[in-house]
């Protein structure tokens, strides 16, 4: 299951979301295909099961320090990040400004907005500390501010126009904290969690949750839900998230040495 201190089935699963990338921009960019595979669950989950595996060791990142923890991010994440883009924009003879202007950052918005939640991260988590919170309470803090993101993210689609930061800092994106925040929060009782990912009645019942939330939400949208559309959302993702970490928990023969741990371990630097 691990080897070399890694945990095998999370290199899977890691493995798993970058296949379901690579899926997608083939299918919808090389063969214009929006096929209900895509639709339905490659973009359902495969950018969620990213930020929800990193947050699975978000609480580690601080242990050297805040400042170090920060730079590290920071060049590990930001600055390839930067370089690509440059020389995407040079091949491609895109204005480089502009595009570090634009909400998805000619593609290459994830690493940089997996950094900023790596900042708020450690940002709430120090002040938590500060506060003398315990740590399940400091995990209690994290996702609800991740809800308040929701709420900040669809917000900002208002004004990105007027004030271009919003889209330097993506925040159009950081609807996806709550992945990353709940990520954090089970990984911390991760014993607790997987004994519940393995009993089979509860297992079944998110698998049927997120089947009906997937179909309805396919035919007829969130609109029912009011003001609370990008929450079902997001409570639909999650018990995607959960129906995978299940299926790799459960059958560890998925985190051998397979196409998913290879891919997995290549794209560790993520986590």
């Amino acid at each position: 299951m691990a080897s070399s201190g890694r945990i095998g089935y999370v290199d899977a699963m890691r493995g798993l979301a970058m296949f379901m990338v690579v899926v997608y921009h083939v299918s919808f960019v090389c063969f214009h295909s929006d096929n209900v595979i895509t639709r339905m669950v490659n973009v359902q989950l495969e950018l969620p099961l990213f930020f929800f595996i990193s947050g699975f060791f978000a609480s580690c990142a601080g242990n050297n320090g805040y400042w170090r923890a920060v730079f590290g991010k920071f060049s590990f994440l930001v600055v390839p990040a930067l370089l690509m883009m440059l020389l995407y924009c040079v091949a491609f003879d895109l204005d480089y400004i502009q595009g570090l202007q634009k909400r998805l950052k000619e593609g290459y918005w994830f690493p940089i907005v997996l950094f900023e939640f790596f900042v708020i991260y450690l940002l709430i988590d120090a002040i938590g500390r500060k506060l003398r919170l315990v740590s399940w309470q400091r995990a209690f803090v994290h996702l609800l501010f991740g809800v308040a993101l929701v709420y900040a993210a669809s917000f900002s689609e208002h004004y990105n126009a007027r004030y271009p930061i919003i889209n330097t800092l993506s925040v159009g994106e950081w609807w996806h904290y709550i992945f990353f925040a709940a990520g954090s929060m089970l990984f911390m009782g991760m014993r607790n969690v997987v004994n519940l990912l393995c009993n089979r009645w509860l297992s079944g019942a998110v698998i049927c949750l997120f089947m009906i939330l997937l179909v309805y939400s396919s035919k007829h949208g969130y609109g029912i839900f009011g003001s609370f559309a990008m929450l079902m959302k997001c409570v639909q993702i999650l018990c995607g998230l959960f129906v995978v970490w299940g299926l790799f928990v459960k059958h560890l023969s998925l985190s051998s040495y397979t196409v998913w741990s290879f891919l997995g371990t290549c794209g560790a630097s993520f986590a």
